[in-house]
Protein backbone atom coordinates (compact mmCIF):
# COMPACT_ATOMS: atom_id res chain seq x y z
CA UNK A 1 0.00 0.00 0.00
CA UNK A 2 2.54 2.48 0.97
CA UNK A 3 4.66 2.01 -1.98
CA UNK A 4 1.61 2.86 -3.81
CA UNK A 5 0.78 5.64 -2.04
CA UNK A 6 3.83 7.24 -2.13
CA UNK A 7 3.43 8.18 -6.04
CA UNK A 8 0.46 10.04 -5.35
CA UNK A 9 -0.06 13.49 -5.19
CA UNK A 10 0.27 14.27 -1.17
CA UNK A 11 -4.04 14.71 -0.69
CA UNK A 12 -4.45 12.05 -2.49
CA UNK A 13 -1.62 10.20 -1.05
CA UNK A 14 -3.64 10.38 2.36
CA UNK A 15 -7.22 10.40 0.86
CA UNK A 16 -6.46 7.18 -0.29
CA UNK A 17 -5.46 5.75 3.33
CA UNK A 18 -8.37 7.41 5.05
CA UNK A 19 -6.44 9.70 6.82
CA UNK A 20 -8.15 13.06 5.73
CA UNK A 21 -11.50 11.87 6.50
CA UNK A 22 -12.01 14.49 9.10
CA UNK A 23 -14.60 17.45 9.17
CA UNK A 24 -13.80 20.52 6.79
CA UNK A 25 -12.66 22.87 9.95
CA UNK A 26 -10.52 20.14 10.69
CA UNK A 27 -8.63 19.28 7.23
CA UNK A 28 -5.84 22.08 7.40
CA UNK A 29 -5.04 20.72 10.72
CA UNK A 30 -4.96 17.01 10.04
CA UNK A 31 -2.63 17.84 6.85
CA UNK A 32 -0.36 19.82 9.05
CA UNK A 33 -0.40 16.80 11.66
CA UNK A 34 0.31 14.52 9.05
CA UNK A 35 3.17 16.77 8.34
CA UNK A 36 4.94 16.62 11.41
CA UNK A 37 4.42 12.40 11.57
CA UNK A 38 6.32 12.40 8.54
CA UNK A 39 9.27 14.94 10.03
CA UNK A 40 9.54 12.04 12.47
CA UNK A 41 10.00 9.23 10.15
CA UNK A 42 6.62 7.89 10.03
CA UNK A 43 5.00 5.91 7.41
CA UNK A 44 1.72 5.80 6.11
CA UNK A 45 0.85 2.57 7.12
CA UNK A 46 2.10 3.32 10.75
CA UNK A 47 -0.33 6.14 10.45
CA UNK A 48 -3.21 4.16 9.32
CA UNK A 49 -2.69 1.76 12.13
CA UNK A 50 -2.62 4.46 14.32
CA UNK A 51 -5.53 6.24 13.32
CA UNK A 52 -7.63 2.79 13.30
CA UNK A 53 -6.88 2.84 17.30
CA UNK A 54 -7.48 6.83 17.24
CA UNK A 55 -4.26 8.06 18.53
CA UNK A 56 -2.99 9.33 15.00
CA UNK A 57 -1.95 12.44 17.29
CA UNK A 58 -0.02 9.94 19.87
CA UNK A 59 2.17 7.73 16.79
CA UNK A 60 5.62 9.39 17.33
CA UNK A 61 5.51 9.30 20.72
CA UNK A 62 4.27 6.00 20.77
CA UNK A 63 6.93 4.45 18.42
CA UNK A 64 9.45 5.95 21.30
CA UNK A 65 7.15 4.49 23.84
CA UNK A 66 7.66 0.84 22.69
CA UNK A 67 9.97 0.37 20.00
CA UNK A 68 8.75 -1.60 17.00
CA UNK A 69 5.15 -2.53 19.16
CA UNK A 70 4.02 -5.80 19.88
CA UNK A 71 5.85 -8.01 17.34
CA UNK A 72 4.96 -11.71 18.72
CA UNK A 73 2.37 -13.93 19.92
CA UNK A 74 2.42 -15.51 23.68
CA UNK A 75 3.19 -18.92 21.64
CA UNK A 76 5.86 -17.51 19.20
CA UNK A 77 7.52 -16.16 22.62
CA UNK A 78 6.85 -19.02 24.39
CA UNK A 79 8.51 -21.53 22.00
CA UNK A 80 11.57 -19.17 21.75
CA UNK A 81 12.07 -19.08 25.42
CA UNK A 82 11.32 -23.00 25.22
CA UNK A 83 8.79 -22.39 28.17
CA UNK A 84 5.57 -24.40 28.48
CA UNK A 85 2.46 -21.63 27.21
CA UNK A 86 0.18 -21.57 30.25
CA UNK A 87 3.28 -21.04 32.77
CA UNK A 88 4.89 -18.04 30.37
CA UNK A 89 0.74 -16.90 29.97
CA UNK A 90 0.27 -17.04 34.15
CA UNK A 91 3.48 -14.84 34.42
CA UNK A 92 2.74 -12.84 31.72
CA UNK A 93 -0.97 -11.92 33.83
CA UNK A 94 1.28 -11.69 36.52
CA UNK A 95 3.12 -8.97 35.17
CA UNK A 96 -0.47 -7.27 34.82
CA UNK A 97 -0.95 -7.73 30.96
CA UNK A 98 -3.96 -9.31 29.41
CA UNK A 99 -3.57 -12.40 28.09
CA UNK A 100 -4.49 -11.77 24.18
CA UNK A 101 -6.26 -14.20 22.00
CA UNK A 102 -3.93 -16.87 19.86
CA UNK A 103 -1.86 -15.96 17.68
CA UNK A 104 -2.27 -11.96 18.26
CA UNK A 105 1.04 -10.65 18.94
CA UNK A 106 2.05 -9.14 22.26
CA UNK A 107 5.63 -8.90 23.01
CA UNK A 108 8.01 -6.51 22.08
CA UNK A 109 11.43 -7.45 20.69
CA UNK A 110 13.16 -5.69 23.64
CA UNK A 111 10.30 -7.28 26.02
CA UNK A 112 11.31 -10.58 24.74
CA UNK A 113 14.71 -10.35 24.95
CA UNK A 114 13.88 -9.15 29.10
CA UNK A 115 11.36 -12.61 29.11
CA UNK A 116 15.03 -15.04 28.12
CA UNK A 117 15.73 -14.69 32.00
CA UNK A 118 12.49 -16.15 32.77
CA UNK A 119 13.13 -19.99 32.17
CA UNK A 120 16.52 -19.67 34.48
CA UNK A 121 14.38 -18.44 37.01
CA UNK A 122 11.90 -20.80 37.44
CA UNK A 123 14.54 -23.53 37.52
CA UNK A 124 16.05 -21.68 40.21
CA UNK A 125 13.52 -20.88 42.46
CA UNK A 126 10.03 -22.19 41.03
CA UNK A 127 7.32 -21.01 39.37
CA UNK A 128 5.18 -19.56 42.04
CA UNK A 129 7.65 -17.58 43.68
CA UNK A 130 8.39 -16.11 39.89
CA UNK A 131 5.10 -15.39 39.04
CA UNK A 132 4.75 -12.88 43.52
CA UNK A 133 8.05 -10.90 41.98
CA UNK A 134 5.74 -10.31 38.95
CA UNK A 135 2.91 -9.72 40.09
CA UNK A 136 4.64 -7.19 43.07
CA UNK A 137 6.77 -5.55 39.46
CA UNK A 138 3.64 -4.95 38.07
CA UNK A 139 1.77 -3.16 41.24
CA UNK A 140 4.77 -1.22 41.62
CA UNK A 141 5.48 -0.41 37.99
CA UNK A 142 1.77 0.35 37.92
CA UNK A 143 1.99 2.57 40.09
CA UNK A 144 4.68 4.63 38.70
CA UNK A 145 2.96 4.49 35.78
CA UNK A 146 -0.37 5.76 36.59
CA UNK A 147 1.68 8.80 38.92
CA UNK A 148 3.73 9.42 35.80
CA UNK A 149 0.30 9.31 33.38
CA UNK A 150 -0.87 11.80 35.75
CA UNK A 151 1.79 14.79 35.43
CA UNK A 152 1.92 13.98 32.07
CA UNK A 153 -1.82 14.68 31.53
CA UNK A 154 -1.87 17.73 33.82
CA UNK A 155 -0.36 19.93 31.03
CA UNK A 156 -3.51 21.09 28.64
CA UNK A 157 -1.41 20.15 25.46
CA UNK A 158 -1.42 16.53 25.75
CA UNK A 159 -5.27 16.41 25.40
CA UNK A 160 -6.66 16.53 22.08
CA UNK A 161 -9.79 17.82 24.21
CA UNK A 162 -8.08 20.54 25.54
CA UNK A 163 -5.68 21.28 22.66
CA UNK A 164 -5.58 20.56 18.73
CA UNK A 165 -3.78 16.91 17.57
CA UNK A 166 -1.13 18.72 16.58
CA UNK A 167 -0.24 20.52 19.71
CA UNK A 168 -0.87 17.46 21.43
CA UNK A 169 1.46 15.36 19.07
CA UNK A 170 3.89 17.38 19.20
CA UNK A 171 3.76 17.67 23.29
CA UNK A 172 3.96 13.94 23.35
CA UNK A 173 6.43 13.61 21.18
CA UNK A 174 8.61 15.63 23.72
CA UNK A 175 7.35 14.08 26.18
CA UNK A 176 8.21 10.32 25.19
CA UNK A 177 11.91 10.91 25.35
CA UNK A 178 11.71 10.57 28.98
CA UNK A 179 10.17 7.01 28.95
CA UNK A 180 14.06 5.82 28.68
CA UNK A 181 15.13 7.79 31.31
CA UNK A 182 12.55 6.95 33.29
CA UNK A 183 13.37 2.97 32.81
CA UNK A 184 17.20 4.14 33.67
CA UNK A 185 16.22 5.69 36.76
CA UNK A 186 14.30 2.33 37.90
CA UNK A 187 17.08 -0.20 37.31
CA UNK A 188 20.19 1.81 39.00
CA UNK A 189 17.87 2.75 41.75
CA UNK A 190 16.33 -0.54 42.10
CA UNK A 191 19.61 -1.47 42.87
CA UNK A 192 20.45 0.74 45.97
CA UNK A 193 16.37 0.23 47.33
CA UNK A 194 17.69 -3.88 47.37
CA UNK A 195 20.30 -2.82 49.78
CA UNK A 196 18.47 -0.96 51.79
CA UNK A 197 15.70 -4.04 51.76
CA UNK A 198 18.65 -6.22 52.84
CA UNK A 199 19.70 -3.74 55.83
CA UNK A 200 16.61 -3.42 56.80
CA UNK A 201 16.35 -7.36 57.27
CA UNK A 202 19.09 -7.70 58.49
CA UNK A 203 18.66 -5.34 61.21
CA UNK A 204 15.36 -7.63 62.66
CA UNK A 205 17.64 -10.63 62.90
CA UNK A 206 15.10 -12.84 61.79
CA UNK A 207 16.93 -15.43 59.90
CA UNK A 208 15.17 -17.80 61.63
CA UNK A 209 11.83 -17.58 60.50
CA UNK A 210 13.09 -16.25 57.01
CA UNK A 211 12.47 -19.38 54.97
CA UNK A 212 8.45 -19.23 55.50
CA UNK A 213 8.74 -15.09 54.36
CA UNK A 214 8.47 -14.13 57.76
CA UNK A 215 10.16 -11.41 59.88
CA UNK A 216 10.02 -9.58 63.52
CA UNK A 217 8.89 -5.47 62.53
CA UNK A 218 7.51 -2.98 64.26
CA UNK A 219 4.75 -2.08 62.42
CA UNK A 220 2.20 1.09 62.42
CA UNK A 221 -0.35 3.31 60.67
CA UNK A 222 -0.35 7.12 61.15
CA UNK A 223 -3.27 8.65 59.88
CA UNK A 224 -4.42 12.40 59.48
CA UNK A 225 -7.56 12.90 62.02
CA UNK A 226 -10.21 15.22 60.95
CA UNK A 227 -9.65 14.32 57.54
CA UNK A 228 -12.96 13.66 56.48
CA UNK A 229 -14.25 17.15 57.37
CA UNK A 230 -10.92 18.98 56.24
CA UNK A 231 -12.06 17.71 52.34
CA UNK A 232 -15.06 19.13 52.88
CA UNK A 233 -14.05 22.51 52.89
CA UNK A 234 -11.42 22.61 50.32
CA UNK A 235 -11.33 22.55 46.66
CA UNK A 236 -9.78 19.17 44.71
CA UNK A 237 -6.87 21.28 44.20
CA UNK A 238 -6.23 21.69 47.61
CA UNK A 239 -6.86 18.09 48.72
CA UNK A 240 -4.40 17.36 46.12
CA UNK A 241 -1.59 19.27 47.95
CA UNK A 242 -2.90 18.25 51.62
CA UNK A 243 -2.38 14.22 50.73
CA UNK A 244 1.08 15.32 48.78
CA UNK A 245 2.38 17.42 52.35
CA UNK A 246 1.35 14.48 54.35
CA UNK A 247 3.27 12.28 52.12
CA UNK A 248 6.48 13.66 52.57
CA UNK A 249 5.95 14.87 55.94
CA UNK A 250 5.44 10.65 56.32
CA UNK A 251 8.83 9.99 54.14
CA UNK A 252 10.33 12.66 56.26
CA UNK A 253 9.56 11.15 59.21
CA UNK A 254 10.07 7.56 58.28
CA UNK A 255 13.12 6.86 56.39
CA UNK A 256 15.65 9.23 58.30
CA UNK A 257 15.78 6.40 60.94
CA UNK A 258 15.61 3.66 58.83
CA UNK A 259 11.96 2.72 58.61
CA UNK A 260 10.04 2.25 55.57
CA UNK A 261 7.23 3.79 54.49
CA UNK A 262 5.05 0.44 53.31
CA UNK A 263 2.70 2.40 51.10
CA UNK A 264 -0.59 5.46 51.68
CA UNK A 265 -4.24 4.03 51.79
CA UNK A 266 -6.25 7.44 51.83
CA UNK A 267 -5.39 9.61 54.55
CA UNK A 268 -3.24 6.77 56.63
CA UNK A 269 0.80 5.70 55.80
CA UNK A 270 1.85 2.22 57.06
CA UNK A 271 5.37 2.21 58.24
CA UNK A 272 7.51 -0.30 59.56
CA UNK A 273 11.03 -0.07 61.25
CA UNK A 274 13.67 -2.69 62.30
CA UNK A 275 12.99 -1.81 66.13
CA UNK A 276 10.18 -0.71 68.19
CA UNK A 277 12.26 2.34 68.89
CA UNK A 278 13.06 3.56 65.52
CA UNK A 279 9.26 2.79 64.68
CA UNK A 280 7.96 5.21 67.50
CA UNK A 281 10.50 7.84 66.92
CA UNK A 282 9.33 8.25 63.22
CA UNK A 283 5.77 8.27 64.92
CA UNK A 284 6.28 10.80 66.89
CA UNK A 285 8.34 12.66 64.91
CA UNK A 286 5.18 13.03 61.89
CA UNK A 287 2.57 13.82 64.81
CA UNK A 288 4.80 16.78 65.82
CA UNK A 289 5.50 17.94 62.24
CA UNK A 290 1.72 17.74 61.14
CA UNK A 291 0.89 19.69 64.26
CA UNK A 292 3.28 22.22 63.49
CA UNK A 293 1.73 23.00 60.19
CA UNK A 294 -1.73 21.76 60.13
CA UNK A 295 -2.80 21.95 64.04
CA UNK A 296 -5.61 24.51 63.42
CA UNK A 297 -7.60 21.85 60.94
CA UNK A 298 -6.28 18.63 61.10
CA UNK A 299 -3.98 16.13 63.73
CA UNK A 300 -2.35 13.05 63.41
CA UNK A 301 -2.33 9.71 65.47
CA UNK A 302 -1.09 6.51 65.08
CA UNK A 303 -1.16 3.05 66.61
CA UNK A 304 2.13 1.09 66.73
CA UNK A 305 2.63 -2.72 67.35
CA UNK A 306 5.58 -5.48 67.26
CA UNK A 307 5.09 -8.99 65.91
CA UNK A 308 6.26 -12.06 63.57
CA UNK A 309 4.71 -10.86 60.24
CA UNK A 310 4.83 -12.08 56.75
CA UNK A 311 6.13 -10.29 54.00
CA UNK A 312 5.07 -10.92 50.52
CA UNK A 313 5.19 -8.30 47.17
CA UNK A 314 6.58 -5.77 49.96
CA UNK A 315 3.75 -5.62 52.30
CA UNK A 316 3.24 -6.84 55.69
CA UNK A 317 0.66 -9.40 56.95
CA UNK A 318 -0.29 -10.67 60.25
CA UNK A 319 -1.77 -10.28 63.56
CA UNK A 320 0.37 -6.94 64.55
CA UNK A 321 -0.58 -5.20 60.94
CA UNK A 322 -4.06 -5.99 61.86
CA UNK A 323 -3.75 -4.01 65.58
CA UNK A 324 -1.70 -2.10 64.41
CA UNK A 325 -4.74 -0.36 62.13
CA UNK A 326 -7.00 -1.00 64.51
CA UNK A 327 -5.48 0.62 67.60
CA UNK A 328 -5.16 3.63 65.14
CA UNK A 329 -8.77 4.28 64.86
CA UNK A 330 -8.72 4.29 68.95
CA UNK A 331 -5.94 6.67 69.37
CA UNK A 332 -7.13 10.57 70.00
CA UNK A 333 -6.03 13.61 67.80
CA UNK A 334 -2.06 13.85 68.48
CA UNK A 335 -1.32 10.21 70.08
CA UNK A 336 0.09 7.39 70.14
CA UNK A 337 -1.29 3.66 71.38
CA UNK A 338 0.95 0.80 71.34
CA UNK A 339 0.14 -3.03 71.75
CA UNK A 340 1.98 -4.58 75.27
CA UNK A 341 4.54 -6.22 73.09
CA UNK A 342 5.69 -3.02 71.60
CA UNK A 343 5.89 -1.24 74.85
CA UNK A 344 8.10 -4.26 76.13
CA UNK A 345 10.70 -3.40 73.78
CA UNK A 346 10.78 0.44 74.08
CA UNK A 347 14.12 1.94 75.99
CA UNK A 348 12.13 3.71 79.09
CA UNK A 349 15.01 6.44 79.25
CA UNK A 350 13.16 7.75 76.09
CA UNK A 351 9.63 6.90 76.60
CA UNK A 352 6.91 7.37 78.83
CA UNK A 353 4.99 4.56 78.32
CA UNK A 354 1.55 5.07 79.82
CA UNK A 355 -0.39 2.50 82.40
CA UNK A 356 -2.05 -0.21 80.27
CA UNK A 357 -5.48 -0.37 79.70
CA UNK A 358 -7.59 -3.40 78.45
CA UNK A 359 -9.84 -2.47 75.40
CA UNK A 360 -12.13 -4.60 72.85
CA UNK A 361 -10.70 -4.59 70.10
CA UNK A 362 -12.42 -5.56 66.60
CA UNK A 363 -11.45 -8.88 65.21
CA UNK A 364 -9.70 -10.07 68.12
CA UNK A 365 -11.02 -11.98 70.56
CA UNK A 366 -10.88 -10.62 74.36
CA UNK A 367 -9.59 -7.45 75.50
CA UNK A 368 -6.25 -6.25 73.79
CA UNK A 369 -3.95 -4.47 76.46
CA UNK A 370 -2.34 -1.11 75.05
CA UNK A 371 -0.39 2.02 76.12
CA UNK A 372 -0.36 5.48 75.20
CA UNK A 373 3.24 6.62 74.35
CA UNK A 374 5.18 9.81 74.36
CA UNK A 375 8.48 10.77 74.39
CA UNK A 376 10.20 11.61 77.52
CA UNK A 377 11.40 15.38 75.96
CA UNK A 378 7.47 16.14 75.64
CA UNK A 379 5.74 18.34 77.60
CA UNK A 380 2.80 16.33 79.72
Amino acid sequence: MEGESHRLPFNERFVAAGLLEVTADRLDERRQLIGFLLEQGCTVEEMVVANERGRLFGLAGDRMLRPGGSQFSLEETAAHLHLELPVLKRIWEALGFRVPESGQPAVSTDERAVLTTIPLLVSLIGETKVVDVCRSVAIGLGGVAEATSAVARSQPEMSTALSSELETARAWTRNAPFTPWMGHLLDVFFRQHLELARGRFEATDSYEVASTQQVGLAVGFVDVSGFTAATEAITPSELSDLVRRFEQASIDAVQPGGGRVVKFIGDAAMIVAPTADELAAAASSLIVAWDTDHGSSTGARAGLAFGTVTSRQGDYFGSAVNLAARLVALALRNSILVTESMAARLSIEDWIIGQGESLDVRGFSGTVTVHSLRPTSSPP
